[in-house]
């Protein structure tokens, strides 16, 4: 398991929002381990051991899914 930032492109503006809690209920229905919200910025920080492609776009279909959102993920391992 690899520790993975994900950063959302716009969330938290212009009307694309979803509550922190909202957003870890999903990382842990995802089946991403240890999820947790940096304040209320909109981004989060998981375990996984996905790819990181793979990990960008199963995150940005569960948000489409979920929270009827198209918003990008970027997810970075911390260096």
């Amino acid at each position: 398991m690899t520790h993975r930032i994900i950063l959302f492109r716009g969330m938290n503006t212009g009307g694309v929002r979803a509550s922190v809690g909202e957003q870890r209920a999903m990382a842990e229905a995802m089946g991403l381990k240890n999820p947790r919200t940096l304040l209320a910025s909109g981004n989060l920080v998981v375990e996984s051991g996905l790819a990181t492609a793979a990990l960008e776009a199963a995150i940005e279909a569960e948000m489409a899914r979920r929270f009827d959102v198209k918003i990008a993920a970027m997810a970075r391992a911390p260096q």
